[in-house]
């Protein structure tokens, strides 16, 4: 029902800021809906951010133990190579 009455609308091309209006009787169950709507959408952004730096981390992290690899075959390479 709600989906009905709620419209949503860019403010200005190439951005993501949006205006939110929905059609209520009761103005202040409608502001709850909107607001509470807003609070689970920043919810799931801060999810989303965390996911993704939680991956670099991992990702940045494996890259790392195979350089150190990398770094001790070429060491050890160069040892015997001396010897």
């Amino acid at each position: 029902d709600f989906h009905k009455r709620l419209e949503v609308n860019l403010l200005e091309k190439n951005t993501s800021a949006v205006q939110v209006s929905l059609k209520e009787t009761n103005p202040e169950k409608g502001k709850e809906f909107i607001y509470t709507m807003i609070e689970k959408y920043n919810e799931n952004g801060i999810g989303d951010k965390q996911l993704v730096s939680a991956k670099t981390v991992e990702f940045i992290n494996d890259r790392l133990q195979v350089i150190n690899q990398e770094l001790g075959d070429i060491e050890n390479d160069a040892e015997s190579f001396k010897k």
